[in-house]
């Protein structure tokens, strides 16, 4: 339950419109099972109720008082609980109407709730408290249910409201200004939500709308805290497409990105570290590591913040004979911490570091979430938690990645920066840049990724005295939900 609620409202995923039941034989917490769900479905119903079906120690228990509806976690998840109640001499049968009965159930405690008729308890803890739902009670708003033909917005009107006028309006009745406002607002995931409500809806030009044209088997390239808007406004690109995606995260303002896994970024502000997804704009605050007086580090991590058993690694060089090893489990108290000094190969340079999010079924789970490795001096190094130590070996010019812009004039990275680098140059408002990019880690075009690098730019008719502007790059895999 704790792992669930670090998540967020969104649990990480998509939520989409409907109503998901879940059955279960557990009356309190959640399924092991549901973990299985949110780490590896792209996108799960915007309402989750948990079904359990049990018999209590009394002959008969009253048709209407047999639904006891209770909420998980706070309001914003909508996640509720839903106990079926019967006596051993019941007989226990699934009525025509029972979906019905169901979510009826659910709609009065939602009522129940916005009315304050528990008077704040609901909120006492994560599970909240049972309350049984009298299916026979009429009193209340009336529920209104809807066909799945009527989904499209020209058919579709304000119905639960009581206004005359509200009720006449369709949702195509909005005016383009105020739908290009909402649409610069939303999240990615939710502007793709968003437009697939109708035609109009999804031919509303939007700063964004090219996203859907963008490959789904390369990186994307985000870049970011570039000083418009007050840092506010990022720029997203694809290599095969000649247009950006402009939209708007203020969390990634004055941050450095510092690994890019799985539609994920690791990153840092000042005395911060999270967890930022540009798609669904959820953070996932960290514990920071402790403050060291160098700049000479870099962080990975061994799989998506959502999924169980995700695990942070972070290495610091403290000059050239001693380097600093950590490990943070998301959910504890502190960092483990390695130090190790007299390396017998001095490593003057910190240049990637690694840990494959994938392993072969002979892999002990332990093992991959103990160990990580990395690069300096042409020196491949591996630390294990397990009995700490440090092993290294040299590295030959064909092991070591491939610098991005070093490569053949058809490669991913070329074709980036020959498409977009103008308009970098353009964003930035200088004639020479220098693009700091950090590490990414998948799968595509035969490669894993790669370590973090600075690239530098420079306009036609630039001069070596020109002003040189730092300006961030992220690299992001496009891993979330089209509808």
């Amino acid at each position: 339950m704790k792992w669930i609620l670090t998540l967020g409202p969104s649990l990480g995923i998509v939520r989409v419109p409907g109503i998901g039941l879940i059955y279960t034989e557990l009356a309190t917490g959640v399924p092991s099972i549901f973990s299985h769900f949110v780490t590896n479905l792209p996108a799960f119903h915007q309402v989750l109720v948990f079904v359990c079906v049990k018999s209590v120690p009394v002959p008969f228990v009253p048709p209407d008082e047999q639904y006891l509806i209770g909420r998980i976690g706070p309001r914003t998840y909508r996640m509720y609980r839903c106990i079926i109640r019967y006596g051993y001499k019941d007989v226990q049968k699934v009525e025509n109407n029972f979906e019905d009965q169901l979510i009826l159930s659910i709609a009065k405690f939602i009522q129940m709730e916005g009315e304050g008729s528990s008077a704040g308890s609901y909120d006492s803890s994560p599970e909240g408290r049972m309350v049984v739902i009298r299916t026979t009670d009429t009193s209340g708003t009336r529920l209104v249910t809807r066909d799945a033909d009527e989904s499209e917005c020209n058919s579709t009107s304000i119905r639960s409201s009581k206004s005359v006028t509200l009720q006449s309006l369709h949702w195509a009745d909005l005016l383009d200004g105020p739908l290009d406002d909402i649409c610069a607002r939303l999240p990615l995931v939710d502007y793709l939500s968003f437009r697939s409500v109708c035609k109009k809806w999804r031919l509303s030009p939007t700063g964004c709308s090219h996203i859907i044209e963008f490959s789904k088997k390369h990186p994307w390239l985000l870049l970011y805290d570039v000083g418009v808007d007050g840092g506010n406004t990022c720029y997203l690109y694809d290599h095969l497409h000649p247009k950006c995606c402009k939209i708007s995260l203020p969390h990634l303002r004055g941050a450095t990105c510092l690994e890019s896994k799985a539609g994920w970024l690791l990153a840092t502000r000042e005395r911060e570290l999270f967890f930022f997804n540009p798609f669904s704009t959820q953070v996932i605050n960290l514990l920071m590591y402790p403050e060291r007086k160098t700049s000479d580090r870099l962080f990975t991590f061994t799989s998506p913040p959502t999924s169980p058993g995700c695990v942070v690694f972070g290495v610091h060089r403290l000059g050239a004979s001693a380097v600093e090893i950590g490990r943070y489990s998301l959910g504890n108290d502190g960092w483990d911490i390695a130090l190790v000094t007299n390396l017998q190969i001095p490593m003057e340079t910190l240049d990637g570091i690694v840990h494959w999010g994938h392993r072969t079924a002979s892999d002990d789970d332990r093992d991959v979430k103990q160990s990580v490795h990395f690069v300096g001096s042409d020196i491949s190094f591996s630390f294990s938690f397990e009995d700490c130590v440090l092993s290294y070996h040299p590295l030959n010019p064909a092991q070591l990645p491939e610098t991005p812009g070093s490569s053949p004039e058809d490669s991913y990275f070329d074709k980036l920066v020959n498409r977009h680098s103008e308009d970098w140059l353009r964003r930035s408002g200088q004639k020479r840049i220098s693009v700091s990019f950090c590490s990414l880690e998948m799968m595509f075009d035969d490669d894993v990724g790669n370590f973090p690098f600075v690239y530098e730019l420079a306009a036609d008719g630039a001069s070596a005295t020109d002003e040189t502007k730092s300006v961030k790059a992220a690299w992001l895999e496009p891993r979330f939900t089209i509808t």
